[in-house]
């Protein structure tokens, strides 16, 4: 009688002769289920840790804490920035957008520095819509600006500098050298436009709505 199938046989704990031919083929199919289920639970595990991981927004409190409760954010609140949505609002929006552009990415780098630096890229604290000294070059300068009240205020690292340094680019003309200012400069346009064209629709919405809410 042919063994061949023997130490295949063996493995499963049945003598040789009781394992029909096809035994082989049968253990293979096996062994490639057996190596999928450390990976099946591997993927498990993931989902499980992205249900704990932290919202954007709790991201954004766990790192920024200190910031948004100080004089200067709550100042924030009461300038506007695109439409009715607050310098405040928007620099909270830009933080979280952040965070949902990392994860979607999958962009290794520094979380804390990213929302620190995004909470303060819009630190300008001044109306940018009433005339003044500082912001008749609001677009070129309000970056510089908040720089300078940020550093006023809060220690900040290279990092966080960068990110509110450089998150006017292409209007100024020194692009990001940071990942988390690269990230930033994104979510600070996205933000920017959501907010504009919002403004807009409520505006044209009141517009047309307006005579007929007369009669």
């Amino acid at each position: 009688m042919d063994h061949s199938c023997r130490p295949a046989s063996h493995a499963w704990g049945f003598p040789a002769e009781t394992v029909p031919s096809h035994g082989i083929r049968t253990q293979s199919v096996y062994f490639q289920l057996g190596n999928e289920r450390p990976r099946a639970k591997q993927g498990a595990e993931d989902d499980i840790e992205d249900l704990r991981m932290e919202t954007p927004i709790e991201v954004v409190r766990t790192h920024g804490r200190d910031i948004l409760a100080s004089e200067g954010m709550q100042l924030e609140k009461t300038f506007m920035q695109h439409g009715d949505v607050s310098v405040y609002a928007h620099s909270v929006g830009a933080a979280c957008m952040s965070i949902r552009i990392a994860r979607a990415l999958n962009i290794r780098l520094d979380e804390r520095s990213l929302v620190r630096g995004a909470l303060l890229h819009d630190y300008f604290l001044y109306d940018w819509h009433v005339p003044g000294p500082e912001n008749h070059r609001h677009a070129t300068m309000h970056a510089r600006y908040a720089l300078r009240n940020a550093e006023r205020d809060f220690v900040l690292n290279d990092i966080e500098r960068n990110v509110i340094e450089r998150h006017m680019f292409p209007v100024n003309l020194r692009p990001p050298s940071t990942k988390e200012a690269a990230v930033l400069c994104l979510a600070d346009k996205i933000c920017a436009t959501q907010e504009t064209v919002a403004g807009f629709a409520k505006a044209a919405l009141a517009f047309f709505r307006g005579p007929a809410n007369d009669l």
